[in-house]
């Protein structure tokens, strides 16, 4: 069920906020597009950047 949730959570934050994902964190689609990332390069920025977007906002509850 987790992974059903990180799954829906990345191609949510993949649709939205695809203008700031920088272009260099890009992975393979099947269909690219050059509006929309993938979640793999979503899940890439984050796994590089997620802990330095904490630091920036310490006002969010997650932190």
């Amino acid at each position: 069920m987790y992974s059903c949730i990180a799954t829906g959570l990345l191609q949510l934050i993949a649709v939205r906020y695809s203008s700031r994902v920088p272009g260099f964190f890009f992975r393979y689609l099947r269909t690219p597009s050059k509006t929309v990332v993938s979640e793999a390069t979503v899940m890439a920025y984050l796994h590089t950047s997620i802990f330095r977007l904490f630091a920036r906002n310490p006002q969010c509850s997650i932190t």
